[in-house]
Order: structure tokens, then C-alpha cells, then sequence
């Protein structure tokens, strides 16, 4: 539901605006076999796909795969059948066995249907004997026989059946479900990882780094594998690779260090070797033999230098955050993990000569933390002696000015040429978007909270004018209150509570409403209040007249934007991405349709349905198709990369009008098979700066992704397309937008449909006490 138009009812055929004919879902309308082709949009432009998603993949620690029996053949036959579809592709040895031991055995006599055309399916099949017909809507369209296999969508996500498959004879066939296809491939990627980080931990120089770091390191670490004799590391060549083993024995000899010689030594299972090579390339010291078949995880020096940094920087970073940390006003605040690094993102170093002042005590200046790298300050106070002080390497100073004084308490001069890292206040407000999270004077926190309930609008203050939109479970009205003469409009998203027990989307709706609740952005859809009755849950959304993003695209020739006006929209929507990371919030569903224009022509991200809080990597398949990136197809975890990947086609498609996998008539699976591979296409109206954008985000390993490298988001910030933004004023909107809609007054909704024929309530059976328990988290909400 893009702000407060619910269009799902429009889509999935069960209503349509007035004057308008009932659509087929946009599943029905794009499945067949394989999936079929979606349609395509008037005017041009990608064909309009509805989002997909799948039930989420919970890990469980103690999960125990099933096993059933089968022979060597057998297993070699699945084995063999599975191993060119992608689908299967990225599963590693251990998964794969545990993927074959999964396959059951299923008979099925002939005539009986497989599987029946509209049904959400849940198994993949292989056939190993017999043969299946394929059927669309009654006519025959195809047959399969042994060796083939079918269902491969079921895998991916919920999808209902595009066919009904069934036994022209007798079969025999091998089959497993999505979630133990799911399960096996998350719990082998988290157990990996942990095992990666593990060893890693202990590297003498990694043992202190933040598991953000360590995990990005497990990530980029590729396999490698040698046969018994190979040469490993060859005494005397530059250091290039780190290993760590993960099967197998290896022999170190020949060592030299410093003109003496060591005994030879044997590395097993665990152990790691050649670690120096990710801070230096200075020459191995020994030569290092597989005396087994050995399997690695290998971890280049250009690797770590591009996805982590030069490791001083990296350590600097460390020793910031750890002093960050330290500061009264931050160890008692609720800081995030992610604003901790953006906030270190933000300092900035500085030097300084003896004899500088760097503040005085009642004037003007600069409000700002420093952080003595090298040097020595003296801070005096003619207001508190106590505060009197010198400050050497690892202090901090201007913390008590910085957050409870608008003039400086005490002055700050340079007694010995001094190195400083800075976090300014202005940094500091962007990133937390209030300093009161930092204050500790309960009085102030006391204050801020009754200011910010008595600012939340009461449900008796509103006055229902018409409907915006209607979906499955509820609909949105606009609605009004008057507040000192003049009129304030938002919109009101009513959801049927029956209707979201019967649909099990009580977790998912109080998700969004505790992700929304905790989020404060000029280009994130704001929710102002939630309401609940016995029969209802009301969500009260800042009203945004401007209508779709993707309305406006459809404005121009071929949909495609004037590059000026792509990067206006680009740069807001992506400072919303960035802000939602920084408080460890993936979006997961990003495209044109959830994107609207508020009445000063800026992009504001709507529909957080499938928002969530993720700490590390997150299993679960939603968004839309054109825009999900391949690990999230794969199901192998994803993370904050993604959102960049689905923003990269976005600004594809807005310059161009076509989005980089689009072909005429493509269908699910081969669309999905291009993402993974990477197999895209970049359209020859993009500009040089915006291919070489999309190309550097479009790259299928999200550790070497744009905007997940050791840059982050600066490094797309700071690309030659948007080099010329300045972000800082981007956010606070003093920019003049491209196009502002024509909005008459607070009430004017000309950018919506006519719902009017869908005004009457619905009865229905009233929920019993224990159906109503599950909506009590809804008292736990608490707001930005």
C-alpha cells in the first residue's frame, strides 16, 4: 500500500475505483509453467509485477535436518538433475549433502494431479521415472518425463501453481519443500559465518575488531580447494592471500624469520596461515604444502582493502568508536550499533598549532566532541574550577557544551601541536535526528516525552471525509482535525482485525507499525498515531498529495525522467535508504510505486510492510521481482546491500525508462536466473556517469557492492553522478524541487482514486478474548 493508497484490492481483482474493470492479480496475470510474462505498462516502461514474499525463515540452532534413505545411484541422479539449475548453484558441499539427504520419494499412480493450477505450492520434484503432462486453464501445453524436474518457483517463495501438473502414467519422483530448501541454506550460511568469525577472532591484530567487520570479512572469503602436493604459499613471493582451513592438512616448512630457521609444523582443521598478507605484501617466509586434499576459505589483500580499508584506518575507526562509546552522554543513550558507525562515519580530523584557541568559554562557536589523537589542550573554566583539566592522547573534550549549553562552559587552547578527530553537533543531529536521546537531566527527558504526547493527534479529534484506497484488509480514509482555525489532513488506514487473523498478518502489520513508530525522516512515510477498537487497527499516516513517483515517470516519453530530475529524486530517496540502515532497518521494497511526492516535489518512501529491524543477515524472499537483488532470490541472508542493488535500478530505470533485466516477454524463472547471474542489460539513453553507477552497485557478491564497501554509502554519495549533491542540504529540503504538484488546500486528493462506492463498513464476527491478546503489543508501540 504505496502511503495511504491500498491498491491491493484494485490489483487482486476483489474491487477496483469507481468507473474502473476489475484486474486479475498481478500473479495470475504473470505465471505460467515458469512463471509467466507480466504485462506491459502503458506508455512503456517495465511491465508492472506485484511484490512476492515467502513465510519467514526462522533460524533454528538446533534444527535437525531430515534424512531419508536412498541409494548411491539415487542420490547421484538428484545430484546430477539439480546441479545446472541456479537455483542450486551457490549451495556449498555440506549444504548440498543435507539438500540430497531432504529429497523424499513420492509415488504418484497415473492420473493423480501433482500439483493443481492456482495452488500455493510448497515442493520442488524430480522426475526419476514416468511422465507428467502440463496444463494451463484445461489445454495441454507440455509433457516431462525422467530427468526433468518442475516446481522450481515453490522454492523461491509462496507462489501459487501456474499449471496443474499431472501423472500420465505412473511416477516415481524425488521432492522437497521450501522450508527445508530454506532452512538448510540459512543454517549453513549463519553456522559458516560463525565458524569464519571465529578463526578470524583469532588473528592477534582482528581479535579487537567489531563483529560488523569480522562478518563482512566472513562474507568476502571465496573457497579454494587443493589436491595433496599442491604448493600452497611459495617462500619468498609477495603475501596476496589469507587462508583459513576448513578440511584437510597442510605442512609448513622451510621457515625463515630473521635469518633463523624453525621446525617444520603441521596446520589442521581450524588453523589459518599467511595472515600477514592482508596488511602487507612483504615476502613469505616459508613454503606451505597440502599434504591432503584441502579445502580453504581464502581471503585476498585486495579483497580486505576493498570491502574493509587499510587496516591503520580500520583500527583508527575502532579506537574512535571505543572513545565514542566512552562518553558519558553516549554510554547512557540508546545509540545504535549502526548510528555508532555513522557517527564515526562523520568525524573528521583536524590539527592544530600550539597557541590555538580552539573555543572560549560564553561565545559563539561551533558546537562539537574532540577527541585528542596526539597533542595536548588545556581546558579552563573562570564558571567551574572542577571542569580545569589537561588533555593528552585518548581524551575527549567540549562533551558538556556539546549537548547541554548553546555557548561553550569552558575554553580550549592548544598547548602542544595537536591531531584531533571532530564530531559536530550538526553531524551528531543528522544522524540521531534529536539531541534529547543523548541528555541525561531527567527533567529535559521528562519534558521532550509530554511534548511529544501531547503532539500525537487523538482518534475523537478526526473527522472522516472519503476513501483512498481499499485492500484486502481494510481500507484508508482521509480525515481531518482543526487546530487553532486551520485545517490539518491525514490519512487513516483502518485494518479489519478479523481480516488479518484470517490472512495471519497480525506479527507483520505490528512490525511495521513498531518500525514506522521509530522513524523520523522528511522522506520516510511518517506515522503519527495508532488506534485500536475491538474490532479495528488504525494507523494515522502523514497525508502525501503529490501521488506516485511512478505517475510522474509516466508523464514523460517512454517514462523516462530528465537526468536532472532522476538525481533530485535518487539523492532523497537515498538519504530515506540510509537513514533506515543506520537505525539497522532493511526497506525490501523499493520501486516507483512506493515512492510518492509530497507537496514540495520531494520522494517519500512509503509501504513498510516488508521493513524490518535486522541485526546481521535476514532470510527471508520479498519485494518485486525487477528490483530484488540475487541473494535475496538465492535466500543466502541479505542485508542493507540489497536496498542499494533494488536503488540502482531504480535510477536505471528512471533514466532510461526501462529497468536493466527487462525483456519482452521474459518469464519468472529466467528473470530470476538473469539476477543471479548478473546477466543485465544496460540501455544505451543511460548517460556514461549513470552506467558506470549501476554497474558498480549491479555486481552480484553484495560484499563487493557499491555502498558496501569500506567507503559505505559515501562511496555512492561521493560517485561522479552525485558528486555534485549536497546531501546536508537535500535533507533539510532547500533544494527547489523539479515538479510540484498543483495542491489547492489540505484537503485536496485529486491524485487519488474515486472509492466512494466502498464506503459502507463491513460486519463481522467479533473476536473472543484470546484473538484480541494477540494485538496487545500494539500498547508496546513506542514513537520517535
Amino acid at each position: 500500500m504505496g502511503n495511504c493508497q491500498d491498491k491491493s484490492k484494485s490489483r487482486d481483482g476483489s474491487s477496483a475505483p469507481s468507473g474502473q474493470p476489475a484486474k486479475r492479480s498481478g500473479r495470475e496475470s504473470m505465471l505460467d509453467i515458469t512463471g509467466k510474462s507480466a504485462t506491459q505498462s502503458k506508455g512503456g516502461g517495465a511491465p508492472r509485477l506485484a511484490n512476492i514474499f515467502m513465510s519467514p525463515v526462522k533460524i533454528e540452532e538446533n534444527y535437525v535436518f531430515p534424512k531419508f534413505v536412498k541409494t548411491d545411484d539415487e542420490r547421484e541422479f538428484i545430484s546430477r538433475i539439480t546441479k545446472d539449475n541456479f537455483i542450486f548453484e551457490s549451495v556449498g558441499k555440506e549444504e548440498r549433502t543435507h539438500l540430497l539427504d531432504a529429497f523424499e520419494s513420492y509415488r504418484a499412480p497415473k492420473g493423480e494431479a501433482i500439483i493443481t493450477e492456482g495452488e500455493v505450492g510448497d515442493y520442488f520434484y524430480v522426475i526419476q521415472s514416468g511422465k507428467v503432462a502440463f496444463t494451463v486453464d484445461g489445454e495441454r501445453v507440455g509433457d516431462a518425463g525422467s530427468g526433468r524436474s518442475f516446481g522450481d518457483l515453490a522454492l523461491l517463495y509462496d507462489c501459487p501453481r501456474a499449471a496443474t501438473c499431472v501423472a500420465v502414467e505412473a511416477c516415481e519422483l524425488w521432492r522437497v519443500d521450501q522450508k527445508t530448501f530454506r532452512q538448510i541454506l540459512a543454517n549453513g550460511r549463519v553456522n559458516g559465518d560463525k565458524e569464519t568469525i571465529e578463526s578470524l577472532q583469532k588473528v592477534s591484530f582482528l581479535k579487537d575488531l567489531s563483529n560488523e567487520y569480522l562478518a563482512k570479512m566472513a562474507a568476502a572469503a571465496e573457497a579454494k580447494t587443493f589436491k595433496t602436493g599442491d604448493v600452497i604459499i611459495k617462500k619468498g613471493d609477495p603475501g596476496k592471500d589469507f587462508y583459513i582451513i576448513k578440511e584437510g592438512l597442510c605442512k609448513v616448512k622451510d621457515i625463515e624469520v630473521g635469518g633463523q630457521s624453525y621446525a617444520d609444523q603441521i596446520l589442521k582443521v581450524g588453523d589459518f596461515f599467511g595472515e600477514r598478507a592482508i596488511v602487507t605484501d612483504e615476502p613469505r617466509v616459508a613454503n606451505i604444502v597440502a599434504t591432503s586434499d584441502v579445502e580453504t576459505l581464502c581471503l585476498s589483500r585486495d579483497a580486505f582493502l576493498n570491502i574493509i580499508g587499510p587496516l591503520e584506518t580500520l583500527m583508527e575507526k575502532e579506537s574512535d568508536l571505543r572513545g565514542l562509546k566512552a562518553v558519558p552522554v553516549f554510554a547512557a543513550s540508546d545509540v545504535t550499533a549502526f548510528e555508532y558507525s555513522e557517527l564515526v562515519g562523520r568525524m573528521e580530523e583536524v590539527t592544530f598549532k600550539a597557541g590555538a584557541d580552539l573555543y572560549n568559554e560564553g561565545k559563539e562557536w561551533v558546537p562539537a566532541i574532540y577527541f585528542v589523537r596526539k597533542g595536548k589542550v588545556q581546558i579552563t573554566s573562570k564558571s567551574n574550577k572542577k571542569m580545569e583539566r589537561e588533555a593528552t592522547a585518548g581524551g575527549f573534550f567540549g562533551d558538556v557544551s556539546f549537548v547541554f549549553h548553546k555557548d561553550p562552559i569552558e575554553t580550549a587552547i592548544v598547548t602542544e601541536d595537536a591531531t584531533f578527530v571532530v564530531l559536530t553537533k550538526d553531524n551528531c543531529k543528522a544522524v540521531l535526528r534529536t539531541m534529547t536521546r543523548l541528555s541525561q537531566d531527567p527533567e529535559k527527558i521528562k519534558e521532550e516525552k509530554a511534548k511529544k504526547e501531547k503532539a500525537l493527534v487523538k482518534l475523537e479529534e478526526l473527522k472522516k471525509h472519503r476513501i483512498l484506497g481499499v485492500g484486502t484488509f481494510g481500507k484508508v480514509w482521509l480525515v481531518s482535525r482543526e487546530v487553532g482555525g486551520q485545517t490539518q489532513a491525514y490519512a487513516l488506514k483502518v485494518q479489519r482485525k478479523r481480516q488479518l487473523l484470517r490472512h495471519s498478518q497480525v506479527e507483520g502489520v505490528i512490525r511495521e507499525i513498531k518500525v514506522m513508530a521509530g522513524l523520523d525522516h522528511p522522506f520516510i512515510l511518517k506515522l503519527l498515531n495508532v488506534y485500536e477498537d475491538a474490532a479495528t487497527v488504525m494507523m494515522l499516516l502523514q497525508l502525501v498529495q503529490g501521488g506516485e513517483l511512478y505517475s510522474v515517470m509516466k508523464k514523460h516519453n517512454n517514462m523516462m525522467l530528465p537526468e536532472r530530475d532522476s538525481k533530485f529524486y535518487a539523492a532523497s530517496i537515498l538519504e530515506g535508504l540510509h537513514y533506515m540502515h543506520y537505525r539497522n532497518i532493511l526497506y525490501r521494497d523499493l520501486k516507483p510505486e512506493n515512492v510518492l511526492i509530497d507537496k514540495d516535489g520531494y520522494a517519500v518512501i512509503v509501504d513498510l510492510g516488508f521493513a524490518k529491524e535486522v541485526h546481521g543477515k535476514t532470510f527471508t524472499l520479498c519485494g518485486t521481482p525487477w528490483y530484488i537483488a540475487p541473494e535475496v532470490v538465492l535466500g543466502r541472508g541479505h542485508d542493507k546491500a540489497a536496498d542499494y542493488w533494488s536503488w540502482a535500478i531504480l535510477v536505471h530505470e528512471m533514466c532510461t525508462g526501462d529497468t536493466p533485466f527487462q525483456e519482452h516477454g521474459v518469464d519468472q524463472m529466467t528473470l530470476f536466473k538473469g539476477i543471479v547471474k548478473g546477466k543485465f542489460k544496460i540501455s544505451a539513453r543511460a548517460s556514461q556517469n549513470v552506467e558506470d553507477l549501476v554497474r558498480k552497485i549491479l555486481v552480484t557478491k553484495p560484499q563487493y557492492r557499491l555502498g558496501n564497501l569500506s567507503g559505505a554509502t559515501k562511496d555512492i554519495k561521493t560517485h561522479a553522478w552525485l558528486r555534485d549533491v549536497d546531501f546536508n542540504k537535500m535533507a533539510k529540503k532547500v533544494f527547489r524541487a523539479p515538479w510540484r504538484p498543483k495542491v489547492s488546500d489540505p484537503l485536496d486528493v485529486s491524485a487519488f482514486d474515486n472509492w466512494d462506492h466502498m464506503a459502507k463498513e463491513e460486519r463481522e464476527r467479533p473476536l473472543n478474548r484470546e484473538e484480541q491478546k494477540q494485538f496487545a503489543p500494539l500498547n508496546e508501540v513506542k514513537f520517535n
